[in-house]
């Protein structure tokens, strides 16, 4: 089980790490204010769903 626990967390880790450091900056500074927040409210929501799946099967492989 510790396979699928290192998989999830990475997979958690590599999903944080793009939407915080690289869909944010090139979006903000490709998009006028307006098209930028309309994307990131309909980025947001699936960036916490998978989030919180895959740190719910990190915790069920421990």
């Amino acid at each position: 089980m510790s396979i699928a626990n290192l998989l999830v967390s990475a997979i958690a880790y590599g999903i944080s790490v793009w939407v915080t450091f690289i869909s944010s900056f090139i979006l903000a500074g490709q998009l006028p204010t307006q098209q930028f927040g309309l994307v990131h409210s309909k980025i947001y929501h699936i960036y916490f769903r998978a989030m919180a799946y895959s740190i719910g099967l990190a915790f069920l492989a421990n």
